[in-house]
């Protein structure tokens, strides 16, 4: 459960983690723009 204020709270079900691997040159600005 994450709770991000007192009112909003978001239950793990409703939650999705997504990684990338980036490779080659790129540093911040793959962040900004694998969306």
């Amino acid at each position: 459960m994450l709770r991000v204020t007192e009112s909003i709270v978001l239950a793990d079900d409703e939650l999705q983690e997504k990684f990338i691997i980036a490779t080659g040159p790129g540093g911040q600005n793959v962040n900004k723009v694998a969306t």
